[in-house]
């Protein structure tokens, strides 16, 4: 049981970096751009080029994707919390989302493999 447990994990790891890959890349081709319309219609080019700069999206596809995944860890949302305050407080009900989109998708799985089987005669 533990062997099974295990490779399904396993098997979950490149299922969820692709799904990640996936979300990460349609929000880097979606239509505009966001340092332009966080300064506003009268914002200067240095200005859209400081906001690009502060948000890191003047940096390639791959190294913006990696530092994505690695605030997404539960360490870096515990840390924020705890020494930077209010801002750590908008990380930590983010990474709850992350929690309860888990919870409810493994509920979800688990009654539709329930319902599988009540309903699909395997031998």
């Amino acid at each position: 049981m533990t062997s099974h447990i295990i490779r399904r994990l396993l098997t979950a790891i490149p299922v969820m970096a692709f799904v990640a890959l996936f979300i990460f890349g349609l929000l880097y081709l979606a239509p505009g751009d966001p340092a332009a319309i966080m300064a506003g219609d009268s914002a200067t080019v240095q200005q859209i080029d400081q906001i690009r700069d502060a948000l890191g999206l003047d940096k390639p596809f791959l190294v913006r994707f990696g530092e994505w995944c690695a605030d997404l860890s539960l360490l870096d949302l515990i840390i924020l919390y705890i020494f930077v305050g209010n801002t750590g407080r908008e990380y930590a009900l983010s990474g709850l989302y992350w929690l309860n989109a888990i919870i409810s998708a493994t509920a979800l799985g688990r009654f539709l493999a329930y319902l599988a089987r009540k309903f699909v005669k395997t031998e």
